[in-house]
């Protein structure tokens, strides 16, 4: 009777584990890459979104989903800037930072911007624009993250040669 009872303890607490959001912060902070419009100026407001594309990213944005969003301002005096925090449940795709300001946006990730797996639950998620080293739409500088005209001449869109379209972590699970 009391390994049944260990048993169903063990079960709960991995249940319990499972059912957590994960907090998430993600930042362009003082000392990290700024956001710059394609002239190479820091923008002074726009929209950050963090998100998923069960697609191709694309500029147009079809098959984005937002997970959050933020705006861009002056942290300390300085212009293109932001941070923000939320909780979200566990999903198996990559994420993206879309970036738009005007008639311009950047569309940025980085290779592991994936959830974290069960035992990092906890301490959830730091994304950096430091961290950003894939453009899908805009460039990556040293010390920028720059947007690109969204309506004009369109920048080549790297194009996914798999047949899956949602970029996925192997081994990670979905909750809902």
């Amino acid at each position: 009777m009391k390994s049944i009872s260990i048993l169903i303890t063990v079960v709960l607490s991995i249940i319990n584990i499972n059912a957590q959001t994960i907090p998430i912060n993600y930042i362009a902070g003082i000392g990290q890459r700024c956001v710059v419009n394609a002239d190479g100026m820091p923008v002074q407001s726009g929209i950050v979104m963090l998100g998923v594309f069960s697609g191709i990213p694309n500029y147009r944005l079809n098959g984005f989903s937002q997970l959050n969003r933020t705006s861009i301002r002056s942290i300390f005096g300085q212009p293109g800037r932001f941070a923000a925090s939320f909780q979200c449940n566990p999903i198996d795709s990559k994420l993206f930072l879309v970036i738009i300001s005007g008639d311009q946006i950047g569309i940025f990730s980085a290779a592991d911007w994936y959830m974290p797996e069960n035992d990092s639950i906890l301490t959830g998620m730091q994304l950096t624009t430091d961290q950003l080293h894939e453009s899908y739409y805009g460039s990556i500088g040293a010390d920028y993250v720059s947007l690109a005209p969204r309506f004009g001449n369109p920048i080549a869109i790297p194009q996914v040669k798999a047949k899956v379209v949602i970029i996925r972590k192997p081994g990670l699970r979905i909750w809902n």
